[in-house]
């Protein structure tokens, strides 16, 4: 078939060696070489974070927060605080973006600092719970934002089963199309991102409305009734908003001047979402109290009904919308990420197979649909969203815990952004915190995802030293398997002109 294959640690030793070589070449160079193009500007990278990171999260987070802390101030403290801490993880991941200049983000940060075996281990968390949980998540909201309208009484919320066959239905919707056309997609994207920016300016501007009117009643005495035990758990739903924070280190190969442009995406972005964010939740407590918000599944429309009256419709109408734009662009970018994870050796090689006829990864999407359908099966949105944030956060530290070993390594290493050594300091141990405070809050969701992360490690050494098949059966077999699957989906493996074993997410 491909001949012998590379073990997983030889494959990945000769993607690490030629990081600095490929992303020193200019666009110009010779164009026939496939590789990554710099051609986002400082203003596109602003554009890319921001349209990820404000998505479901503000329509999903604010009744997990509540529900830990329980009082307005406290609330409004705790969204503050996660724009804080995810400006500061922000700084760290600059440094570790220009001084390792390669896509893949947190992957390819500890893969080079701590090696193969620490970067696998984040790649199985990331393809197993991180991007398929996420996913749910969000096809869980996009159901509930469907169904909402249709029961309007909140003593009577939509079932729990139509809530999952919708998410179901969307999640398959957006394989088939992904599995469709690559450039379909990207139009329905990019068709969809702008229905996110209506419901949230109607939100601030309405707010803004009631607060000059005289809403402010559930501000006073905003610190009475707070819980600190639920801070832990409180924090994970709203550093959930920020998700996706760090996805412009993802694209770094495609970033022009990414010295100066990578840290101004990632400040401005973030900032411009801390703003946005506190400012709903101000918009939120001009009408739902901190029980009433907490009471409701759609709190954007919950919200909408109370203000808006009649036009309370066209809230469900974007949401919807903007979660199926989410839905649709986390399940384009998460299947990439297996499909990368399998090129690489870390997933079996047919899942690196490309569609014949459409150019699209099919089995990367159908697999990553499969496992983020199972997550549809959880019962509670957050207990979904602590395990996603416990595997996040410590992954986070792990990462910017190598940006503290590169210093004192390779501390000649060239830097063209380079922090203060005290913040990352600083953000470790806010990720030693906040994992501490998860496991604490939601300790049975903190094992399993632990039990998931260690079950890696056996996958690892069978991937690593997987026996070639001896005998001509055995070869045989393997064979009529692959061309089994191959026409069942009518995939053949990827052709490139000038193959340099760079593959980066």
């Amino acid at each position: 078939m491909d001949g012998e294959i590379q073990s997983t640690g030889q494959r990945t030793r000769n993607c690490l060696r030629n990081i600095d070589s490929n992303v020193d070449q200019e666009d110009g160079d010779d164009k026939n070489i496939v590789q990554l193009r710099r051609s986002l500007s400082v203003f596109d990278g602003i554009m890319i974070n921001v349209g990820i990171m404000i998505g479901t999260g503000i329509f999903i987070s604010p009744k997990g927060v509540v529900a830990g802390v329980e009082s307005v101030g406290a609330t409004l403290c705790v969204w503050v605080a996660a724009g804080v801490i995810t400006l500061l993880g922000a700084l760290c991941y600059a440094e570790l973006g220009t001084t390792i200049p390669a896509s893949g983000g947190t992957y390819t940060y500890i893969q080079v600092c701590f090696g193969d075996f620490a970067g696998f281990i984040n790649f199985w968390a990331n393809a197993v719970i991180v991007s398929p949980s996420s996913n749910a998540v969000v096809a869980l909201m996009f159901s509930i934002y469907c169904l909402e309208p249709f029961y309007p009484d909140p003593d009577c919320p939509p079932p729990k089963m139509a809530i999952k066959l919708f998410a179901i239905l969307s999640i398959s919707f957006t394989m088939f199309l992904n599995c469709w056309s690559v450039k379909l997609t990207t139009v329905l994207q990019n068709t969809l991102a702008i229905c996110k920016l209506i419901p949230l300016c109607i939100l601030l501007i309405s707010g803004i409305v009631k607060i000059g009117m005289g809403s402010t009643e559930y501000f006073e005495e905003s610190f009475a009734s707070t819980d600190v035990s639920g801070i832990g758990t409180a924090l994970y739903s709203s550093l959930f908003g920020y998700d996706g924070w760090q996805s412009i280190n993802v694209i770094t190969e495609e970033l022009k001047n990414p010295s100066r442009n990578l840290p101004l995406s990632l400040i401005i972005s973030i900032s411009i979402t801390s703003f946005v964010y506190t400012l709903t939740n101000v918009a939120y407590f001009t009408a739902l109290s901190p029980s009433g918000l907490v009471a409701s599944d759609a709190v954007a429309f919950s919200y909408a009904h109370l203000v808006l009256g009649k036009f309370a419709v066209i809230i469900p109408i974007t949401v919807v919308l903007s979660t199926l734009g989410c839905l649709n662009g986390s399940i384009l970018s998460s299947s990439r990420e297996f499909f990368v994870g399998a090129r690489r050796g870390h997933l079996p090689r047919f899942l690196s197979t490309i569609g014949i006829r459409h150019k699209t990864p099919i089995p990367s999407v159908i697999l990553n649909s499969i496992i983020t359908i199972t997550w549809c099966f959880v019962d509670n949105v957050f207990t979904i969203i602590n395990l996603f944030s416990f595997v996040q956060w410590v992954f986070f530290g792990s990462a910017v815990t190598g940006l503290i070993y590169l210093r004192i390594k390779e501390p000649n290493r060239p830097r063209p952004f380079k922090v203060n050594i005290i913040f990352p300091i600083i953000f470790v141990v806010v990720c030693i915190c906040l994992t501490i405070l998860g496991f604490i809050g939601a300790p049975v969701d903190s094992l399993i995802a632990t039990a998931i992360i260690i079950s890696g490690i056996p996958i690892y050494f069978v991937l690593e030293h997987q026996p070639s098949p001896r005998g001509k059966w055995a070869k045989g077999m393997k064979r009529n398997i692959l061309v089994f699957l191959q026409k069942l989906l009518f995939v053949s493996p990827e052709e490139l002109k000038k193959h340099n074993n760079f593959h980066l997410i």
